[in-house]
């Protein structure tokens, strides 16, 4: 679900520490490293700044291949690069060696990646600044997808021939097979949700926001009459849990003043529904929420409620285009509505960002922002829930209502069940997982 805008990893040396400890039915994290070099189309050395820079533009192409391989990874944007030399190959060509250490998510596959340590291929361009326009027959681009077809986007879609028959680029003169070496962290054997937890201090409710971004912006924003890939989603989603017993109400006007009190909200289109349950354990609340959601679009009611559920809620659920990133980065939603958005610190929360690529793109920088003096990495009071991968729009409903069930069910019968058993209903083969439950419960807490 990306969509054409250009946004780069996190430039100059990301630090390679140690992230929270992490859960996948069918993945794990792992320490990957590996020697490579890169060409840099200039005449004179670059300094060490721009020789960072150089290489992580070539770092930003791991993703594409990675996604089409045989044992599918993506690179968590947590990693170290050392320039071990910046020399002239040609007249007008640098070139710059480097050693890589990072932590990247690594699907386990028979025979390939089911060891603790092993090897793993990268395909990365020898020259990542004119990649594009060699790999260009006419005006389309048959190494990268034939939608997002875009210089701006080949990074994250692009594959050579070992993966894609009708890319032309040779091996050795255009792009560099890796053999890089991984290292396998161990994966959370157990841990639940902390359900006993959810329930607001005040009210005793659960409160939920789920929301549906729309895939494209020109749509009708009423999902009862939107032919948007997302409408079928929410209107789902909607009769799903309704048959769980869940009572519809639309919000309009003065309602949606209660919640985000800025008139403004109401300058684009959107719909926001509230569903709730009476349970054995108190209500369950449901906001859900249909409308634009990008950074480029007119999203101004979406990222306000967003702050709010952020703030608020107990889940919040996202689905919807990730925006190669921006779409639900904090600090752009910040700026482009002047608004500080502050985490609780000390509310339990768990996040599911359902789109794609979330486990890069919004996995620390929430964590940070839950950090305390007691909480050094932040995963006291909040658990995520990711997506390696790009994920299409029809995958979602399922795998929203997995999470919501088991919420359900524990407050209609007190079930406990495990990010285990969550993760292989969830995992659509999009390297699904579960990031910082390490200290969450190991076994059902008996209240």
């Amino acid at each position: 679900m990306a969509r054409a805008i250009k946004l780069l990893l996190p430039l100059l040396a990301c630090t390679q520490a140690a992230g929270a400890p992490y859960y996948g039915s069918k993945s794990s994290e792992a320490v990957y490293r590996f020697s490579g070099e890169v060409e840099l189309t200039r005449w004179a050395a670059p300094d060490p700044e721009q020789a960072e820079r150089a290489v992580e533009h070539q770092l930003q192409h791991l993703f594409g291949p990675w996604s089409v391989t045989p044992a599918k990874a993506v690179p968590k944007g947590q990693h170290e690069i050392h320039i071990e030399s910046i020399s002239l190959r040609t007249p007008g060509t640098q070139v710059i060696k480097y050693r890589y250490t990072g932590r990247i998510l690594l699907e386990s596959v028979r025979g390939l990646t089911d060891q603790p340590t092993g090897i793993h291929e990268a395909f990365l361009p020898v020259n990542p600044d004119t990649i594009y326009d060699t790999s260009l027959t006419g005006a389309k681009n048959p190494c990268t997808d034939p939608h997002y077809n875009g210089e701006g986007d080949f990074w994250y879609f692009w594959a050579p021939a070992p993966h894609n028959p009708r890319c032309k680029l040779v091996e050795g003169r255009d792009y560099l097979r890796i053999q890089g070496a991984f290292t396998r962290d161990e994966n959370t054997q157990t841990s639940y949700p902390e359900y006993h937890r959810l329930a607001d201090a005040r009210t005793g409710a659960i409160d939920i926001s789920l929301f549906f971004g729309m895939d494209d912006p020109a749509s009708n924003a009423n999902p009862d009459k939107s032919r948007d890939l997302s409408a079928s989603n929410y209107l789902e989603a909607r009769a799903g849990l309704r048959r769980m017993g869940y009572a519809v109400e639309r919000l309009e006007g003065a309602e949606q003043l209660k919640l985000v009190r800025d008139p403004e909200v109401f300058s684009t289109g959107h719909t926001l529904e509230r569903l709730t349950k009476s349970t054995s354990r108190g209500e369950v609340r449901i906001h859900m929420f249909f409308g634009q959601t990008g950074s480029d679009e007119q999203s101004r009611a979406f990222r306000l409620y967003y702050k709010r559920a952020l703030e608020k809620s107990a889940v919040l659920i996202y689905n919807g285009h990730s925006g190669l990133g921006s779409h639900l980065s904090i600090p752009t939603i910040e700026s482009l509505e002047g608004l500080d958005v502050d985490l609780p610190r000390g509310k339990y929360q768990i996040y599911f960002f359902n789109s794609c690529s979330s486990y890069t793109y919004y996995n620390r920088s929430y964590f940070n922002r839950k950090r305390s003096t007691d909480d050094r990495l932040g995963t006291k009071n909040l658990d995520i829930l990711t997506n390696g991968l790009a994920t299409y729009f029809e995958l979602e409903n399922e795998t929203d209502l997995a999470l919501l069930r088991a919420i359900d069910s524990w407050a209609e019968r007190g079930t406990w069940t495990s990010y285990q058993q969550l993760a292989k209903r969830i995992d659509s083969d999009n390297l699904f997982g579960v990031n910082g439950d390490e200290d969450n419960p190991k076994a059902p807490v008996r209240d």
